[in-house]
C-alpha cells in the first residue's frame, strides 16, 4: 500500500460526515527517518515493515476545532529513538495537565 492509497482509507469517510477535515500523514523509515511533519500532499512511497506512520487529523464541526496527532509502527516495535519520543512528549503531557490540575478555578460572577 501506498501513501495515497492510505490517504484514500481515511479521508472519504471523514468527508461524508461533512465536517472540515484535514487529515495529514507520513511515512518514514524508524531505521534512517527522512521526514519530520506530515506534509499536505501524500508520496508514492510503499509502506513497508519497520516504517512509521505519523499522522495528524484536525477536523471542526461549527466552531470547535480539534486535532489529533498518533504515531504507528509497522510490523516492528518502535526503534530507541521512537521510544525516547514517546516518552518525551508523555512526560510533557503530564506535566501540562498536572499544571493545570493545579490551576485555580475561576468562578462566574
Amino acid at each position: 500500500m501506498t501513501e495515497r492509497e492510505l490517504g484514500n482509507l481515511v479521508e472519504p469517510p471523514m468527508s461524508r460526515r461533512r465536517h472540515d477535515v484535514h487529515p495529514f500523514h507520513r511515512v518514514t523509515s524508524m531505521a534512517n527517518p527522512a521526514l519530520f511533519v506530515p506534509p499536505q500532499f501524500h508520496s508514492s512511497r510503499k509502506v513497508q515493515v519497520g516504517d512509521v506512520v505519523f499522522c495528524e487529523l484536525s477536523g471542526s464541526f461549527w466552531d470547535y476545532s480539534g486535532q489529533v496527532l498518533r504515531t504507528f509502527a509497522v510490523g516492528a516495535e518502535p526503534t530507541a529513538l521512537y521510544r525516547d519520543l514517546h516518552a518525551t512528549a508523555e512526560a510533557a503531557f503530564d506535566a501540562v495537565t498536572r499544571s493545570c490540575a493545579m490551576a485555580p478555578r475561576w468562578s462566574r460572577y
